[in-house]
């Protein structure tokens, strides 16, 4: 039975099973992350977990150009012709921009003002080169469609994190002790990562083959400018935050962002599901404006109640996990609590761009609001600290956003002209069902509000607010709900 999760018997089974294995390891790595990064806030403070908080931002960003899209090609080209020493050269290629790239860090760290980060920017580049290096052999289990072995290397990095760091929290709390923890799993990680992969050794040789890297890098090259894009609409800020600003702004600020960044859990899980029918019914319009236009609904249905319910509710769970000391990420969190439904559907719609090959002009529009979110940085942050930089993200994301749905529905617009099938085109969200997901949440709006101003607790608030959402879409006889208490009524109360 367990021979299911762990070989590859058929192409259907193959996709269950690795559906399986990267679910589990975004939920466990997610969970475990969520609830250390909560306990390190609290216990560090402010400050110290600020100054964590950009040490590994800085490091994330030096460590930019350590993949160059190696491992993406890797995986791609291994479907086409499963070559060791492509395998080989990739692995190498990654190992040698690994060490170019803490180079870079250790002499601009050389150059870096405050002493007392020094030492915590150079265990967490440290960790980068390691886990760089051990992701290209994640990549070649990609490429082999063995997720399970990925699945075991990440998780068990995050296990231990979590281990150690809530032993160094409990016992040794530093920002610099608690750097080690994520240091330490990484190093767990790639000394696991040789064990599995003993049996094939041969896989990294001597056998580099210059001509093959060249073409690596160039097939590669454009995959940089996106993880640039990325750590600039998701780092930049704090990192900015740190050079203009103390390491408490970064830690208030940071306390915040990371909780909404964990809700990206959600659309990863949906779009993830979804991806493979956008990439199967591509050249089917029809089709696939049926599936993005479910999609759309799918994210909806979970975004809008998040969003509403976060605002309300958002400051009593900060202070519950973070304590008084992190009132000022009240405000912050308010404000981006609204990136949550930007952030839902523009996942869909990057994922069907990337499948249409429209990559590339998404990228441009990307950019676009990448560069607005540094602008505005500059401007807001020296006058409202950790405020301004949510406003500035929540903006520049909003603007991605629009230009996003605006390539989306010019495709299908153009496609459907093209073929004479103007009528076919109806938008890309269902107004019906988001006039009855509006409807919902402002029913439970007004009773989560008025929950708030009684000294229940914010759990059992949220526990309520679940089923009288669920209710108000009963009463707008929505096909989701309806189909909910359906399947529900089967399994708890049929009579048998």
């Amino acid at each position: 039975m367990l021979e299911v999760f762990f070989q590859n018997s058929s192409p259907k089974q193959t996709v269950v099973k690795n559906t399986f294995w990267l679910l589990t390891e975004t939920v466990v790595n997610k969970l475990l992350k969520f609830f250390l990064i909560i306990w390190a806030a609290r216990i560090l403070g402010a400050a110290g977990y600020g100054a964590f908080s950009f040490a590994l931002s800085f490091a994330a960003t030096i460590f930019i150009f350590a993949d160059l899209g190696i491992g993406s090609i890797l995986i791609r080209e291994y479907q086409k012709e499963q070559n060791r020493i492509l395998v080989s050269t990739a692995l190498w290629l990654k190992l040698i921009l690994s060490l170019i790239s803490i180079l870079v860090g250790l002499v601009v760290l050389f150059f870096f003002k405050s002493v007392q980060a020094r030492p915590i920017i150079l265990i967490l580049l440290l960790m980068d080169f390691i886990l760089n290096f051990r992701d290209g052999f994640i990549a070649f289990a990609r490429a082999r469609q063995k997720m399970e072995e990925e699945a075991f290397l990440i998780v068990l990095e995050n296990i231990v994190v979590f281990l150690i760091g809530f032993l160094v929290l409990f016992f040794w709390p530093s920002a610099l002790n608690f750097s080690l923890a994520y240091f330490a799993g990484a190093l767990i990680s790639l000394l696991a990562t040789f064990i599995v992969f003993q049996k094939r050794a041969k896989i990294f040789s001597r056998n580099f083959d210059p001509v093959l890297a060249k073409k690596i890098l160039r097939l590669a090259w454009p995959f940089t400018f996106g993880g640039l894009i990325a750590v600039t609409l998701g780092s930049i800020d704090i990192l900015m935050l740190g050079l203009l600003k103390t390491a408490a702004a970064v830690g208030i600020y940071s306390a915040a962002i990371k909780i909404v960044y964990v809700l990206s859990v959600i659309p990863g899980i949906i779009v993830g599901a979804i991806f493979p029918l956008i990439s199967r019914f591509h050249q089917d319009e029809k089709v696939l404006l049926k599936i993005i236009r479910e999609g759309n609904s799918a994210l909806l249905l979970l975004a809008l109640p998040l969003t509403l319910g976060g605002f309300l509710i958002g400051g009593r769970l900060i202070h519950f996990f973070l304590g008084s000391q992190y009132l000022a990420s009240v405000l912050i969190f308010k404000v981006l609590i609204f990136l949550v439904p930007l952030i839902f559907l523009v996942s869909l719609w990057d994922s069907f761009l990337l499948a249409v090959n429209l990559q590339i002009k998404d990228f441009e529009y990307t950019a676009v609001a990448a560069a607005l979110n540094v602008i505005l940085n500059f401007i807001l942050i020296p006058e409202f600290f950790g405020l301004g930089a949510a406003v500035a993200i929540l903006i520049s994301q909003f603007v991605n956003f629009v230009l996003t749905y605006r390539l989306t529905r010019a495709y299908f617009k153009k496609t459907f002209e093209q073929s004479g099938q103007t009528q076919v085109y109806t938008g890309l969200i269902d107004f019906k069902l988001l006039a009855k997901y509006i409807f919902a949440t402002l029913v439970m709006t007004v009773f989560v509000f008025a929950l708030t101003l009684t000294r229940i607790s914010s759990f059992v608030i949220i526990f309520l607010a679940i089923f009288i959402y669920l209710g108000a879409l009963l009463l707008t006889r929505e096909e989701f709900s309806l189909s909910f208490v359906s399947l529900v009524k089967r399994k708890f109360f049929s009579i048998r």
